[in-house]
């Protein structure tokens, strides 16, 4: 299945940019070397994305996308480089909201990415166990038990 292919196929409970990323990342172009604009390209869409999903992207990067995928569809010396730019660009405008949603209002829809999901522990349903702090891999857990 191409990469086009997989993005026009994103469900409901999978996120557009955690896809995205995933294959942008295990694109040809990442790994190729052979012209600077598929594989430059393709490194800085990844590092875009990431920000992305790491809570820390801004509307402008969405430009920064753009132009990055307009430089690999004119100056990529082979096919790939240009398909892999369609497919972003595709992306970035079915799944706009999503990408708006991860820059101004860091939510994921889908909740598929880590750094947006925050935990709340109810107190009034806390027994005091002291189970959720042993569990908690990021010590984000405060307190004594009970």
């Amino acid at each position: 299945m191409s990469t086009i292919e997989k993005i026009r196929g994103i469900k409901e409970n999978q996120c557009p940019v955690d896809v995205l990323l995933k294959e942008v990342t295990d694109h040809k172009c990442n790994n190729c070397g052979k012209c600077v604009f598929g594989y430059e390209g393709a490194s800085q869409i990844i590092m875009i994305l990431k920000d992305f999903t790491d809570k820390k992207g801004r509307s402008g990067d969405l430009d920064l996308i753009r132009d990055a995928c307009y430089m690999m569809k004119t100056q990529s010396l082979c096919e790939d480089g240009e398909d892999l730019a369609e497919a972003v660009t595709e992306a970035l405008e079915t799944y706009k909201q999503d990408f708006e949603d991860h820059a101004a209002k860091k939510a994921c829809r889908a909740g598929v990415c880590k750094k947006f999901v925050t935990y709340h522990i109810l107190a009034d349903k806390c027994t005091g166990c002291g189970d959720c702090m042993d569990e908690c891999e990021d010590e984000a857990i405060l307190g004594k038990k009970k």
